[in-house]
């Protein structure tokens, strides 16, 4: 099992870019292309990358419409390369067309090649702050290298990142100026600090060294950086470089001898190689990382032609666990828990191949520095041969680790082995009385080309190995030989001691009251030291006393093993004490009229100067007599001190007081109004002092004493100030708290697609509404009752005397599965008779209930990974369809917790440790939002077996996991009950939610699957009868109707059946015919078919004559009158008798 503690990485594999949306794929930048162009002829170099399409890429506008081009730029315009000259870089306005787009083009005659632009990522996670040693500088053995050598020469180095922030304090001295090959200008600040990557790089490998701030670095500050921003600003936290190659190509043609790319990417690119050529032949030297998926696999640029591939070690020289490793790397350098600057003006503790890069970068760099003579060839041959050989760390890993771990010291050695020691003569401390002479040799150096001497740090004498020396200082050599390297003898601190001693004062030698003076001497050598005070000795103290009592100073000094003795001149301090109190005669609480007297201990000779309220009075005496309030003091000015009193405060009872409020009377629940006691023509300082009693109804508030009160109870309120004889009450103001709790409520909260549920609110005062669902306002909902017809969570919300009231919220569900249809069927009634009512019904028959029904929807996409809060693909779902409302669930989980690597590495073997099993949490996510936590991390335990391939079966009344064990095959009670999700509409996506909450030790997820029972109906359908095919009147409830008696032809009703848990069915239409006996006025009476009911009429039959015709009832007209069949003959009915008529037409 193994963690790397210091979390912050740089991943250049299978990284999620959150953002910028970079779906098309992983490894290159969505929807662009570098297109190289065969013809240098009708490319003309330009100073920008300003493209004419029409003259420079007139192939564009030969293509289908559907290759639009939305960008076009020559990214390398500032290369004086004649390959890079001739590439463009083309953003395609559909990035999903990018494939059928490069087929389209790549055959041209005039295109060389066409391929998509690599995309180049970083990832990082902070360590612990507190790991902030450089123990990579001790574990190159740099503090040895420069022991030896500092170097002199000045040597660039290009930071080809995300963004730098050049005002770093640790940078800023070392810092050149840069470019922003993304955005286009000459800012590479980072726009805030998401992007703090190229910051940590650059303090690696330049941080100002030797300023007693932060950190150092390698090239010790001979190095210079050119800061060279590739990422946009847009891009700012998606880990993104977006101009990665464009960056190395300015850098390239803008003076850098050395660049650095600590990111990098799975995809070839041969523009890429093109770029790493042209570098190598202009004698720069390109360094970049290897990578950090712990794979032999290539990393691009580090694994193309004459670039340096650089992997990661640890303070142990053993290889980090997450570092790529191979034949194809070069040479590795620490990279594990690397301090160093980021933004803004900061320092923090990263770890990865990122890291190690630069420190290579640096020590480049340094040996350059010491010897400039060496070719970019020779200087790489150098740092490979003296790298210290680590396969002994790393079993396994031998020919797979480079030319090993850098070492500078090894390194500087080898750059100036023909180099000798040069040394100062006397060496050490020397210390001299004043006026005597001293001369520094150096040491003979074969081949010695110049010499430099410095004092103090800066340049002094002859280039001469002698140096005449007369002032105290520290002096050094640094000599120049012919090998090319310089070589600094180490310094000497030369003291002449002085005839007398000048003393310093901290301020002048004056004592007012407690004050105190410093007296400090500069003495940088052994001896003796007497501090003196009226001529007997104060202290011993080497170089400074602090003085708080007057009297004569001085101070002696008498160098050990020397003749001579340095003696100060007197310094008189004088102190001036006086009592500061102020006093009063009486009390300093005065009603009207009354008066009191304050005054000071005189002090002869003194004069007083009065204030109130910091104002000054026009009063010098030690006494004054006050009948006015305010804050008294006195400045009491003698002997050149002036010393304050103390203060003291007068009250008098204001003569009015107010009450201010800072809202109208009326306030809102929760809410307050500030109460404001204000005492009339008092000042701030007497208002804020006096004593406040405050009342509400007439009872005193305790505990409150200020000017002010916050109310937020309903009552009358008053304050008062009360002194010993005398008070004052202001003018009663009342407030009043509006205070309302709004509900909302139904008799249902699921409901079926197309109707609706009636939501109202609880009784209030006269309010106006506003109802919300999911947060949003519903338009035109401004009642106090709302019929929903959408599933969402709704609230409302009720303004009461200008105050706003917010209801609890109520989740409403709409389910559209449906109760089977009723069987019914029409009928027709033959021949109407008024005066006897039919008893005939209209039946109908409900289809059986759906009993409980079981759905399982199973997960059928590929294995997700999981790690450090990271996924390597969507979240594993499935789809339920077609249930009425969810009765019992259950969960089945198929995964893996693997030892070793990340969320991309689910396909490689687990490792031989034991997992971080305790990582693991699992959720469940209904269609409706409600979200269920199945297993909370921390459950499994730390340290626990690996498990292996593991399904894990989650439904109520199972057994719990118990606390702390290891991972295995089961069916397990969740953690919160599923029985929350009862009765919520199943149907819709179903989400598992896993989570591996630390890095490393990947969480794989291979299977998933969500069972759902829903409510059966365990009674029989109700059947209902309704007026219209939607809505309208209840007719009956049961299975049969009577309509009422009516002569019309015909009525139709609508009948419906609901089965518990389900919506009702459709509305079935049924119609009751009502067929009057009627003939063809050309019909034979006797013939049954020429009647409507197909059979002769009978005594229960009404027909209808007019001019004797036998006519339906519809065309009765004024002059028909009623007959009826009687015995076989037809008889005219009127009012008054009969009328027989022969059955003849």
């Amino acid at each position: 099992m193994n963690r790397v503690w210091c979390l912050f990485t740089l991943l250049f594999l299978c990284f999620s870019l959150g953002g910028q949306a970079q779906d098309s794929s992983k490894e290159y930048v969505d929807g662009e292309v570098y297109v190289k162009l065969k013809s240098v002829s009708s490319v003309q170099r330009k100073g920008s990358n300003a493209v004419n399409i029409q003259a420079e890429l007139p192939f564009i506008a030969q293509l289908s419409t559907q290759f639009a081009v939305d960008r076009a730029e020559r990214s390398f315009f500032f290369s004086t390369n004649a390959d890079l000259q001739r590439v463009y870089r083309l953003k395609l306005a559909n990035h999903k067309l990018v494939e059928k787009f490069m087929d389209e083009i790549k055959a041209r005659p005039d295109i060389e090649y066409v391929e998509r632009v690599p995309l180049m990522r970083t990832s990082l996670t902070p360590n612990d702050p507190s790991l902030n040693s450089q123990y990579h500088l001790s574990t190159i053995k740099a503090y040895q290298a420069w022991d030896l050598n500092q170097g002199y020469a000045t040597i660039k180095v290009a930071i080809c990142d995300d963004a730098v922030q050049i005002t770093h304090p640790d940078l800023a001295a070392n810092m050149l100026s840069g470019y922003d090959v993304a955005d286009g200008d000459n800012n590479p600040n980072p726009p805030n600090t998401s992007m703090s990557h190229g910051t940590h790089v650059a303090g690696i490998v330049g941080a100002v060294t030797g300023n007693g701030v932060g950190v150092a670095s390698m090239g010790f500050n001979n190095i210079k950086l050119i800061p060279v921003k590739s990422s946009t600003d847009a891009s700012a936290g998606s880990n993104a470089i977006t101009h990665a190659y464009e960056g190395v190509a300015w850098a390239a043609q803008n003076g850098a001898n050395i660049i650095n790319t600590s990111w990098g990417g799975g995809a070839y690119s041969s523009t890429a190689q093109t770029l790493a050529n042209d570098v190598f032949s202009r004698g720069i030297i390109w360094i970049a990382a290897a990578g950090n998926s712990n794979t032999s696999s290539v990393s691009y640029p580090a694994a193309y032609n004459n670039i340096i591939s650089v992997g990661s070690s640890t303070s142990t020289d053993a290889r980090s666990s997450f570092s790529n490793y191979g034949p194809w790397v070069d040479l590795f350098a620490p990279g594990s828990s690397i301090y160093s600057t980021v933004p803004t003006s900061t320092y923090a503790t990263y770890s990865g191949t990122s890291m190690a890069s630069p420190l290579v970068a640096s020590l480049f760099g340094y040996i350059w520095s010491v010897k400039p003579a060496l070719t970019s060839s020779e200087l790489i041959t150098l740092i490979k041969n003296t790298c210290d050989n680590i396969d002994a760390q790393n079993p396994g890993f031998s020919g797979l680790l480079g030319s090993g771990r850098i070492n500078a010291l090894r390194a500087v050695q080898q750059a100036c082995i023909s180099s000798s020691t040069v040394s100062i003569t006397p060496s050490g401390n020397p210390v001299l009385c004043a006026g005597t002479p001293l001369t520094l040799r150096a040491t003979s150096l074969t081949g010695t080309q110049s010499y430099q001497w410095t004092r103090d740090g800066q340049p002094t004498g002859p280039d001469a190995a002698t140096l005449a020396v007369t002032q105290t200082g520290v002096y050094g050599l640094t000599v120049q030989g012919t090998q090319g390297c310089p070589v600094s003898a180490s310094a000497v601190n030369v003291t002449f001691i002085p005839a007398s001693l000048s003393v310093t004062t901290s301020k002048r030698p004056l004592l007012c009251q407690t004050d105190s003076v410093e007296l400090s001497i500069p003495v940088t050598y052994a001896g003796t030291v007497l501090w003196y005070r009226n001529g007997l000795v104060a202290s011993t103290n080497r170089s400074r006393l602090m003085v708080n009592q007057g009297g004569d100073y001085s101070v002696s000094l008498e160098a050990a093993g020397l003749s001579c003795t340095a003696v100060s001149p007197v310094i008189s301090v004088t102190q001036v004490v006086v009592d500061p109190n102020l006093s009063a005669s009486g009390s300093t609480t005065l009603c009207p009229g009354q008066q009191t007297t304050l005054s000071l201990v005189p002090v002869a000779g003194a004069t007083y100067q009065w204030q109130r309220d910091n104002a000054s009075l026009a009063i010098s005496t030690p006494t004054l007599t006050v009948a006015e309030s305010g804050v008294y003091s006195a400045s009491i000015n003698t002997g050149n001190c002036v010393i304050p009193s103390t203060r003291k405060l007068v009250l008098q009872l204001p003569g009015a007081l107010q009450i201010s409020t800072t809202r109208p009377p009326g306030i809102c629940s929760g809410d307050s109004t500030i109460l404001q006691a204000i005492a009339v023509d008092a000042s701030a300082a007497v208002r804020s002092s006096l004593p406040y009693t405050w009342s509400r109804d007439g009872q005193v508030i305790t505990g409150i004493h200020s000017a002010s009160l916050a109310s937020r109870i309903t009552g009358t309120y008053t304050v008062s100030v009360i002194f010993p004889g005398c008070q004052i009450e202001a003018t009663p103001v009342s407030t009043t708290v509006v205070a309302h709790t709004v509900t909302i409520g139904s008799s249902m909260t699921v409901g079926c697609t197309g109707g609706q549920i009636m939501l109202s609110t609880n009784t209030l005062p006269p309010a106006s509404y506003q109802w919300l669902r999911n947060g949003a306002v519903v338009s035109g909902a401004v009642s106090s009752t709302l019929g929903a017809t959408q599933a969402g969570t709704y609230q409302a919300r009720a303004t009461i005397q200008n105050c706003l009231f917010t209801s609890n919220q109520l989740p409403l569900q709409f389910l559209d599965v449906r109760s089977p249809l009723p069987a019914a069927s029409s009928l027709t009634l033959c021949g109407l008779d008024p005066a006897r009512p039919s008893t005939t019904s209209l039946t109908a028959a409900a289809t059986a209930c759906p009993t409980s029904i079981t759905q399982t929807a199973t997960y059928s996409g590929g294995v997700v990974g999981y790690d450090g809060r990271l996924k390597s693909g969507n979240d594993p779902t499935v789809q339920i369809s077609g249930l009425a409302q969810l009765s019992r669930i259950a969960v089945s989980i198929t995964w893996e917790k693997k030892d070793g690597n990340y969320e991309t590495s689910c396909g490689l073997p687990a490792g031989s440790g034991n997992p971080f099993n305790e990582e693991v949490q699992f959720q469940l996510q209904s269609p409706q939002g409600t979200i269920i936590t199945l297993v909370p991390a921390r459950t499994y335990g730390l340290n626990t077996a690996y498990a292996g391939s593991i399904t894990t079966v989650f439904q109520d009344g199972a057994p719990a996991i118990v606390f702390g064990s290891t991972p295995r095959s089961g069916t397990f009670s969740p953690a919160q009950s599923l029985s929350i999700l009862t009765g919520q509409n199943p149907n819709g996506v179903w989400t598992l939610l896993p989570l591996d909450d630390y890095s490393l030790d990947p969480l794989c997820v291979s299977g998933f699957s969500v069972t759902v029972e829903t409510v059966g109906s365990v009674p029989p359908a109700t059947l209902t009868w309704w007026s219209a095919p939607a809505s309208g009147t209840l007719l009956e409830t049961g299975s049969s109707y009577s309509p009422p008696l009516s002569t019309t032809a015909s009525q139709t009703v609508y009948v419906q059946s609901q089965c518990m848990g389900y919506c009702p069915s459709n509305r079935v239409a049924v119609t009751l015919s009502r067929d009057a006996m009627r003939t063809v006025q050309s019909g034979t009476w006797s013939n049954p078919a020429t009647w409507s009911c197909n059979r002769l009429p009978t005594i229960n039959d009404v027909v209808f004559l007019d001019n004797g015709h036998i006519v339906s009832v519809d065309q009765l007209s004024q002059w028909a009158r009623q007959l009826v069949y009687r015995g076989g003959t037809l008889q005219f009915v009127a009012t008054k008798g009969s009328v027989s008529f022969p059955a003849a037409n």
